[in-house]
């Protein structure tokens, strides 16, 4: 994850760029194509999905903050996925660790997507959430700091938040118009290249810890050349051949 892009827009997309802010100048390419598989994978598979964003920090003075390593943070994502592939979820996810160089520690900013039909609220999702890192953490639901939400922080994105989150998350209803239904997916995207900026990812070359992932079963090379205007134009019209 070294290859940077600085720009207004990213294959169609608007990002969440400012090139007078020294945090949203540049972008790395690699999860913002990562996002738009995400985005591609659900539209073609789901009718109606809910997307939700969740932060994770380490309490103060506390280790865990330090060190590098993913190895709780990975359980977290075990621990969410199998709970919820039980009642038949299989939610998907996208997520990136992050270092704050003021506090020197690290933390994570994860979205989950999950079927539209089977949750159309994120609150119990969150309140579970907290349970299973605070469990990780071995402290109490209190003190585990997680932040729910978009929480848009970059000028100009407030107003996108406010006008597509609902209930803690995004919802898309693909039997909606087309253009609703990819107005939606341009915000959502813009939103979520925040997730995306180089500033605040801690690269050491020397270090096998990743910085970001997402779920295995989607294939990136299925929408290496793919926007989700595409993926749309091809779910309605199936009899023409556009996706190879």
């Amino acid at each position: 994850m070294r290859d940077v892009y600085c720009g207004a827009e990213y294959r169609g997309y608007k990002v969440m760029f400012d090139q007078d802010h020294y945090k949203y100048g540049q972008f790395y390419r690699e999860p913002l194509d990562r996002i738009n598989d995400l985005l591609c994978f659900v539209r073609e598979n789901y009718r109606k999905a809910f997307f939700i964003r969740v932060d994770l920090q380490f309490p103060d003075g506390t280790d865990d903050a330090k060190e590098d390593s993913n190895e709780l943070f990975g359980k977290f994502i075990e621990n969410i996925r199998i709970s919820y592939a039980r009642r038949g979820y299989r939610p998907l996810y996208f997520w990136v660790r992050e270092y704050d160089k003021k506090e020197g520690r690290y933390h994570y900013h994860v979205v989950f997507v999950v079927c539209g039909h089977m949750m159309q609220r994120a609150d119990s999702f969150f309140k579970d959430c907290s349970r299973k890192w605070a469990y990780l953490l071995r402290c109490s639901v209190e003190d585990a700091p997680v932040n729910y939400g978009y929480d848009p922080k970059f000028r100009g994105a407030y107003l996108i938040a406010s006008e597509i989150i609902e209930s803690g998350g995004v919802m898309i209803k693909h039997y909606k118009d087309k253009e609703e239904v990819l107005d939606r997916y341009s915000k959502l995207y813009y939103l979520l290249t925040y997730l995306a900026k180089s500033y605040s990812k801690f690269i050491n070359p020397n270090s096998r810890v990743r910085n970001f992932g997402c779920s295995t079963n989607i294939d990136r090379n299925r929408y290496k050349k793919l926007t989700v205007a595409d993926v749309d134009e091809w779910v309605r019209n199936p009899e023409e051949e556009h996706l190879s």
